[in-house]
C-alpha cells in the first residue's frame, strides 16, 4: 500500500512540476509575441546555444534594478517560490478545491520555482544571532535576484536579473549559503554561462531547468555549502529512470553488480546531463572563443536573426 503511495505522489508531483518555470513569454527583442511566433526558430534551440557567444545568452534587466562593477562584502541566498501557473490554477473556483493539498505536496517536494538572490543584508536567525551557511533565515529586506526563465512562444531560455523589493511572490524566507565578493557584472556573467549550458541540452520540466540552474550556480558560488535537493533527486532520483531506459538499466546492473563485490569500474548515475560543471571550465573553454564566434557568425549569415525585430 505505502509503495502505490509513493508512486501515485510521484506521478502527481510531475504533474504538477510540468509547470516548473514557465513564465510569460517574452522575446529576444523583448517584446510581446503570439502564438504564430512559435516556430520562429529556424534550427533547433540546442544548435543555436551551442555557438551562442556567452555575452549574446538572452538577459533581460529590470528596468528598477542598477548593476554595479564594484566588489563589496554581499551575501547570498537561494528561494523557492510558488509556480506561476500552479498559482494561476489554485486560483480558480475549481483548483481551489485542490489548494491546501497541493500546496502541501509543492512545498514538501520542492516543486518549486528557484533563483538566487544577492543582498547586502547579513543573515541572521530568528533570535537575531548569525546564522550559518545552510541555514533558513528571514528574507532580506533588498537585492538582486538572477534566474531562469524557459519562452513557451520561441523556447528560448533566458537569464532574468530582478529586483527582490518589487519581486512578486518573495517568499518569508531564504536559504543561506555565504558570503560572496564578486561584482553584478561577474555574477551576470556566470548566469549567462549557466543558462547556456542549460540551453545546450535543452530546457525541460523535469530535468533541467530552474532548480538545476539555481543549484549549478550556487554550487559555482559555495562549493562546499550544501544545496536543497532538487524535485528530479527525489525518490532515489527516480524520475530520470524514465528518461533512458537503456542507461537506466545499465545503471541498475552496475550498482547491483557492486552490491555483489564485483568491481565496476565507472557507473555513470542517471543523471549525468545535469552534473555539474565547474564556472571556469564553461568560460575559459570553447565559450566565446574565436572559433565559437565565428561560427555564430556563420549562423547568422545563413539563418538570420532568431526573433523578430522590436
Amino acid at each position: 500500500m505505502s509503495c502505490l503511495r509513493s508512486h501515485f505522489i510521484l506521478l502527481l508531483c510531475c504533474l504538477i512540476a510540468a509547470t516548473t518555470c514557465n513564465a510569460t513569454p517574452l522575446s529576444f527583442s523583448g517584446t510581446s509575441k503570439t502564438k504564430s511566433d512559435t516556430n520562429t526558430l529556424k534550427i533547433p534551440v540546442t544548435e543555436l546555444y551551442k555557438v551562442l557567444p556567452i555575452e549574446e545568452v538572452p538577459t533581460t534587466i529590470a528596468p528598477d534594478v542598477r548593476l554595479s562593477n564594484k566588489t563589496r562584502v554581499r551575501y547570498g541566498y537561494s528561494f523557492g517560490r510558488p509556480v506561476s501557473r500552479v498559482e494561476r490554477f489554485l486560483d480558480r473556483r475549481f483548483g481551489a478545491i485542490f489548494k491546501p493539498i497541493l500546496r502541501g505536496i509543492m512545498k514538501r517536494f520542492q516543486i518549486l520555482h528557484w533563483g538566487l538572490l544577492v543582498s547586502t543584508y547579513p543573515p541572521f536567525d530568528k533570535r537575531d544571532h548569525n546564522a550559518k551557511p545552510g541555514d533558513w533565515v528571514p528574507s532580506p529586506k533588498d537585492g538582486i535576484i538572477f534566474e531562469l526563465r524557459n519562452s513557451g512562444n520561441n523556447n528560448l531560455v533566458y537569464l532574468d536579473i530582478k529586483n527582490w523589493t518589487s519581486y512578486k511572490d518573495a517568499p518569508p524566507k531564504v536559504k543561506y549559503h555565504g558570503r560572496l565578493y564578486k561584482t553584478d557584472m561577474e555574477l551576470m556573467n556566470m548566469g549567462e554561462a549557466y543558462i547556456k549550458q542549460v540551453g545546450i541540452k535543452g530546457f525541460n520540466n523535469y530535468y533541467r531547468n530552474c532548480q538545476v540552474f539555481t543549484s549549478w550556480f550556487v554550487k559555482a558560488l559555495w562549493p562546499k555549502v550544501p544545496t536543497a535537493k532538487r524535485f528530479d533527486q527525489l525518490f532515489g532520483k527516480a524520475l530520470w529512470w524514465f528518461k533512458d531506459w537503456k542507461k537506466t538499466a545499465k545503471w541498475g546492473a552496475n550498482n547491483f553488480k557492486s552490491f555483489l563485490g564485483i568491481r565496476v569500474d565507472d557507473v555513470e548515475e542517471v543523471d549525468s546531463e545535469a552534473e555539474f560543471v565547474p564556472v571556469e571550465e564553461i568560460l575559459g573553454g570553447d565559450s566565446g572563443s574565436d572559433t565559437d564566434k565565428s561560427s555564430y557568425e556563420k549562423y547568422l549569415e545563413r539563418y538570420g536573426p532568431q526573433v523578430d525585430g522590436p
